[in-house]
């Protein structure tokens, strides 16, 4: 679930509080919220990340999707707060020091005015208002890949085929199926936490499983279309997720694109996998990724 609240921090400055989780089946949620702030009479507009407690492709996709709106309707557009595990997905497609630091000119309000957290506060006074850059443009960020030279991943990641890992038969696989809900990117990962939690793996370590199976699982949902089968098992210090479905179509890291709203998702897996590939089956494909973990 997820429930998105509006405040007028100061006069003309709207800060957006969503809570929950932010994935496929509730980015429409931020994003129809995003959507009326920007078309509200704001010049600035705040989103307090402090109570997202998980941060998906989909979610990012609506934040690039608002910072473009943002620009082009002259609004100033900024994130506040956010727990280690959001700022981490921010980091990993290179949006959290972009965003957060958007191009903002004349000061509309001062720090001590802004009700609410530190964080906020920051937001609202630090860069110096909310008035954006003129000419309607988004600033230039930096361009790099997450994944190589060209946006091609280095092959020691990426291979058609086998995992090389085994099977630990001390720690029996843990299996899933799913239909084409929106909703089962949520299931997955409830089922992936009882998993990690049943072999004792950290809780920092977590997240990154966490960010690969929702990406992989909503995958088939939102491009497959068929029902997809989620296969976790340890092995040593990695698990190894594998996501089965009954779509030949294989995925593809696309070149990293500060601006692109989609294909944030495989970007994602790369970044926190030790390797990932895909190999062709009777029915399909699947696609599986190694995450290092730690055990306690």
């Amino acid at each position: 679930m997820l429930s998105v609240e509006v405040v007028e921090a100061v006069p003309g400055v709207l800060v957006l509080q969503p809570r929950g989780d932010i994935d496929l089946s509730t980015a429409w949620v931020l994003d129809d919220a995003l959507d009326a702030a920007l078309a509200s009479t704001a010049h600035g507009v705040i989103l307090d990340r402090d109570a997202v407690a998980f941060l998906a492709a989909a979610g990012v996709r609506a934040l690039v999707d608002a910072r473009t709106t943002a620009y082009r309707r002259s609004i100033g557009f900024r994130l506040a707060g956010g727990s280690s595990f959001v700022l981490r997905v921010l980091g990993v497609v290179h949006l959290r020091r972009p965003v957060a630091a958007l191009r903002v000119r004349r000061s509309c309000a001062r720090r001590d005015r802004v009700a609410g957290s530190d964080a906020l506060s920051e937001a609202c006074g630090a860069a110096g208002g909310f008035e954006p850059a003129v000419g309607g443009h988004a600033p230039e960020m930096r361009r790099s890949s997450l994944c190589g030279r060209g946006g091609a991943a280095p092959s020691s990641w990426r291979r058609e085929g086998e995992s090389r890992m085994g099977v630990d038969r001390a720690h029996p696989a843990v299996t899933a199926s799913f239909d084409t809900s929106p909703g089962v990117a949520q299931q997955a990962r409830i089922t992936a936490a009882r998993a990690a939690s049943a072999w004792g793996v950290d809780g920092d370590s977590v997240r990154d499983l966490l960010i690969v199976v929702t990406e992989l699982v909503s995958n088939a949902v939102e491009h497959a279309r068929t029902p997809s089968t989620l296969a976790l098992h340890l092995h040593g210090s990695v698990v190894h997720v594998a996501v089965s479905d009954a779509s030949t179509a294989l995925p593809v890291v696309r070149p990293f694109d500060p601006r692109a709203a989609r294909g944030r998702g495989m970007q994602m897996v790369e970044a926190v996998s030790a390797r990932w590939g895909h190999r062709t089956t009777t029915r399909g494909k699947t696609v599986w990724a190694e995450v290092p973990v730690v055990l306690v």
